[in-house]
C-alpha cells in the first residue's frame, strides 16, 4: 500500500499535466511550451514520468526517451528532441503489446497518433492519456490481485 500512494500521484501528475500547461498558451506541441512559463512543469512532469516508468517492467526504454526527449528541448535541439520523441511513441507500444492484457489500450492510441498527423498537440495529448489511463489500470489491477491473493493464503493459513 506504501508504493502504491506514490505511482498513484505520478500517474495523476502525468494526467493532470498536458491540461494545466495547454492554460500557458496555444503552441503546436506539449515541447513547444518549453519557451513558456510552463517549462518547470514540463521538466517536472516529464522527470516524475520518467522514474515512475524506470520502476515499471518493460517501461525502462521509454522512460530513458522521455528524459532525453526533456534534456535535449524541441527550442535547442529540434531534430535530435523529435527523434527521441516520435522513438517514445514508438516504443511505448510495446511494452502493451508484450503484457497480452489490456491490448484495447492500442485502440485510442493509435486514434492518438493518427491524430498527430493533423495536430500534434492533441494526438500527444490523447496518447499521453491512454498512457497514463493504462498504466493507473494495471496498478490498481495488480494491487486487487495481490489482495486478493493475500487474502486467499490468510484463508487457507488459518
Amino acid at each position: 500500500m506504501t508504493k502504491l500512494i506514490p505511482i498513484l500521484i505520478s500517474i495523476a501528475i502525468s494526467m493532470i499535466f498536458p491540461l494545466i500547461i495547454i492554460q500557458f498558451g496555444d503552441k503546436q506541441s506539449l515541447s513547444a511550451y518549453w519557451t513558456t512559463l510552463a517549462q518547470p512543469l514540463f521538466i517536472i512532469m516529464n522527470a516524475v514520468t520518467s522514474y515512475f516508468l524506470f520502476s515499471s517492467d518493460r517501461w525502462q526504454m521509454p522512460g530513458l526517451l522521455l528524459l532525453l526527449l526533456t534534456a535535449f528541448s524541441v527550442h535547442s535541439w529540434p531534430v535530435l528532441h523529435n527523434i527521441f520523441a516520435f522513438t517514445f511513441f514508438i516504443t511505448s507500444l510495446f511494452p502493451i503489446l508484450a503484457a497480452h492484457r489490456l491490448r484495447w489500450y492500442l485502440i485510442p492510441y493509435f486514434i492518438g497518433a493518427t491524430a498527430m498527423y493533423f495536430n500534434l498537440l492533441i494526438g500527444e495529448i490523447i496518447c499521453i492519456e491512454t498512457l497514463c489511463i493504462y498504466h493507473l489500470h494495471l496498478v490498481l489491477y495488480k494491487h486487487w490481485l495481490l489482495k486478493k491473493h493475500k487474502k486467499y493464503l490468510q484463508k487457507i493459513g488459518s
